[in-house]
């Protein structure tokens, strides 16, 4: 039921009646339980809605699954098999209600990942906002998804959705419903009748030896410290984009010749540049550094030294090995425009940041590393991630045999 405002003396708003409806007197008046909860006047309006709305939730669950309790202690043979109470009419959610409310609860993930499911429940409540969460079946679910393969689902580029995007809508919804199931506010989650679609394969890219090998000899000879150390990193250890971002001088052991990867440097529109924990524990690791990735170390740190002391107070005191111009943490994009213009200035074979790190992979696999030393190399969580690495050298393997065949028949 709807939440009565509540006002103090001087007629300011500061709290609420929460009312749950349990079923009908027998004069057929509406048996309504209530509680008063206050907020802090110093909360923003917005969090004020939201921690309404998880109060409201709360309260829901305590009447009704005390009024479930009692009913069973009065006639526990009757009612040994009934499911827990769900939400009448009086006390039903709109999707979009429930999503906001969801949303709020998800207070021990990421702020990456909470951005994302944001970002996707804003298109979600385009599609089921005002509709009550118990009238959302299989076949509107389904129809959403097929909806999302569709031209012009994609808003940038008005393409379909990739089938990475439509896996992770899938995901979100079921992580959504299921909850409300859990939390007793649907009798029949709709996602248990709705299959994950099939995610498609897709080819590793990465660059030949002969490619990477011309990168690097272009970095030591045309890239000034910052960026060779970044990309020979990135190339040589095989660490992803955010982890390269995430380094900080405390964390590099020139005795060992080696780098610990424990933070990573992300972006959101809503948080800008932040500094976040790995992706996995898998993802903490040690890595050994090459004496070339350790010299341009040591002639950036030359010049960060320098820097610093120039600025002063100012310079930011974490100790980021890539830097912004107040020494914080580079931006996540920056390192891919400098390559790209970098590759296009000296003639080299496009690629991404990201495909440095399968490059690395591809490199060691094809020189003897087995899969469980790539795993823990790569910061894997499992070994079913390394081996799509195999794919790829065998898919060089055959280009390789129908080469020296198609040699060897010439010369005969």
């Amino acid at each position: 039921m709807k939440p009565r405002p509540l006002f103090d003396k001087s007629g300011k708003l500061n709290g609420y009646q929460l009312r749950v409806y349990v079923g009908d007197k027998p004069d057929g008046k509406k048996d309504i339980v209530s509680r008063n909860w206050r907020f802090d006047p110093k909360l923003a309006p917005s969090k004020i809605e939201k921690e309404l709305l998880r109060q409201q939730l709360i309260f829901e669950d305590e009447v009704l699954l005390t009024d479930e309790a009692a009913k069973r202690a009065e006639d526990p043979l009757s009612h040994e098999n009934r499911k827990p109470s769900t939400p009448s009419e009086e006390n039903r959610y709109t999707f979009r209600e429930f999503s906001e409310f969801w949303l709020s609860a998800q207070y021990n993930l990421k702020n990456k990942t909470i951005d994302t499911y944001e970002s996707k429940i804003k298109r979600l409540n385009e599609r089921f906002g005002d509709l009550p969460l118990d009238k959302i079946g299989p076949i509107e679910i389904i129809g959403f998804l097929k909806s999302l393969r569709e031209d012009g689902a994609n808003k940038r580029n008005g393409k379909p959705l990739s089938m990475k995007s439509v896996r992770e809508y899938y995901v979100q919804l079921k992580s959504l419903f299921d909850d409300a199931s859990g939390w007793h506010k649907l009798e029949e989650n709709p996602m248990e009748s709705v299959q994950i679609p099939k995610a498609k394969y897709t080819k590793i890219k990465a660059l030949s030896e002969e490619d990477a090998m011309a990168f690097y000899n272009a970095l030591l000879e045309h890239a000034e410290a910052k960026y060779r150390a970044y990309f020979l990193i990135c190339l040589q250890t095989g660490t992803r984009r955010a982890e390269a971002g995430g380094l900080c001088w405390p964390k590099v052991f020139f005795d060992s010749n080696t780098i610990r990867i424990d933070s990573t440097v992300q972006y959101s529109p809503k948080h800008g540049v932040f500094e976040e924990t790995p992706k996995t524990e898998s993802s903490e690791r040690t890595l050994k550094i090459t004496p070339e990735i350790r010299k341009a170390l040591l002639e950036l740190k030359a010049t960060d030294d320098h820097i610093r002391t120039t600025i002063g107070a100012t310079w930011n005191p974490k100790g980021y090995i890539f830097t912004s111009s107040d020494g914080g943490p580079m931006h996540p994009n920056t390192p891919y425009t400098w390559l790209q213009r970098f590759l296009k200035r000296h003639g080299l074979t496009r690629c991404s940041v990201h495909q440095l790190r399968h490059t690395n992979a591809t490199l060691l696999m094809a020189n003897g590393i087995d899969a469980k030393s790539l795993m823990g190399h790569l910061g894997h969580t499992n070994i079913s991630t390394t081996d799509k690495y195999l794919d790829f050298i065998s898919e060089k393997e055959e280009l390789v045999a129908d080469t020296m065949t198609n040699l060897f028949e010439q010369k005969l």
